[in-house]
């Protein structure tokens, strides 16, 4: 407390240790603590020191840009691969200083993360554009899937990125590539998923459906569903639900039978999504003979919900679990009738706020 209190006050020549037990207290790298926030002086001290006071250092930075010295924001970024948790922080002060130096020492960040860890800096690659352009054009030591990675995210036409995606060989190759531009909508839509699929099932298969979940590609459908059917995934599950595929309900009844026991879960809530009679009567099924959890079974079955299924929802507004509760103030708030007028007032009562605020704006409609 007292090390904080002396950091609040402003500059003095308890700094270096006041900031010694604040580093070493329990206090969140994540977070620029309140004591720091007007210290702009500390930036280059936070900078040159590791761990959480690095993190508060780019935090300040991005709060007072013009009191950052680029030079030491650039020595911080490539002293060592920073933690994930740093990552945020970095991104919040390059977001702010437009700097071809601060662009070098991104590039050389980008260039040795991992990469998982690339994509939490890709959000910056389009603020440095045009500095990343000119550096990437003189660096040689850039490997050709990097270089296409970083050329899609810099602008390149995505024609032409496409073409070169699909130049790339081996196959595994190939998918680190799409694993890292396949957010782009405009270059997903114009690649050959169809073919990649025929060829290469185990390989495309997860990364295709996400893309078709995310991006309706409805055209996906057909070569996916198959792939349901013989090698059964989370990706793909979610996939049919998202895109509301009432052909794959069959597949994800037998799953629900016979599949694993940790997709059930998953299966139930795509089956929600799709809705129809038959998704709907294997979800009360699976509620009413206790073969799922509850928040699971009545979430799903909420989804997908019609007037004649009310009665199964009045009956459980006293459920224990609050999200159960919730999933019945959604269904009974959809049809009017006094039976459920009854229930949503009950409901409207509940000690979760979230249970009775929805419940309370049903009945004020």
């Amino acid at each position: 407390a007292a090390a904080r209190s002396l950091l609040a006050l402003g500059p003095g020549p308890e700094d270096a240790h006041a900031l010694e037990l604040l580093r070493d207290g329990p206090a969140d790298p994540s977070v620029l603590p309140a004591c720091l926030a007007k210290r702009k002086d500390l930036i280059p001290e936070l900078l040159t020191q590791p761990g959480k006071a690095r993190s508060w250092g780019f935090l300040l930075a991005s709060r007072f840009p013009r009191a950052a010295p680029v030079p030491a924001l650039a020595a911080a970024t490539r002293d060592e691969l920073p933690p994930a948790d740093l990552v945020s922080s970095i991104v919040k002060a390059f977001k702010k200083i437009r700097d071809a130096r601060l662009a070098a020492a991104l590039l050389d960040l980008y260039l040795e993360a991992p990469a998982d860890y690339r994509s939490s800096l890709t959000p910056l690659l389009a603020t440095h554009r045009n500095e990343l352009k000119h550096l990437l054009g003189k660096r040689k030591d850039v490997g050709e899937e990097v270089r296409l990675i970083l050329a899609a995210h810099l602008g390149l036409a995505p024609r032409d990125v496409v073409s070169q995606i699909v130049a790339v060989e081996p196959h595994e190759a190939r998918l680190r590539v799409l694993n890292q531009v396949a957010m782009q909508e405009e270059l997903v839509r114009q690649l050959p998923w169809e073919g990649w699929l025929e060829e290469r099932p185990d390989l495309y298969a997860g990364l295709a459906a996400r893309v078709a979940a995310e991006f309706s590609l409805r055209e996906l459908v057909p070569p996916l569903r198959a792939q349901l059917a013989q090698r059964p995934n989370p990706d793909l599950i979610r996939a049919v639900g998202e895109l509301g595929d009432r052909d794959s309900v069959p597949v994800l009844l037998r799953l629900l039978d016979d599949g694993p026991k940790n997709l059930a879960p998953l299966v139930l809530e795509s089956l929600g999504r799709v809705g129809g009679p038959d998704a709907r009567q294997a979800i009360r099924h699976a509620i009413l003979d206790g073969r799922s959890e509850p928040r699971i079974g009545y979430r799903a079955l909420s989804l997908c919900a019609i007037e004649e299924d009310d009665a199964l929802f009045r009956r459980a507004v006293g459920h224990p679990d609050w999200y159960v509760r919730l999933a019945c103030a959604d269904v009974l708030g959809r049809f009017v009738r006094p039976e459920n007028l009854a229930a949503l007032s009950q409901l409207a009562a509940d000690p979760v706020g979230i249970v009775s605020q929805r419940a309370l704006s049903f009945l004020e409609a």
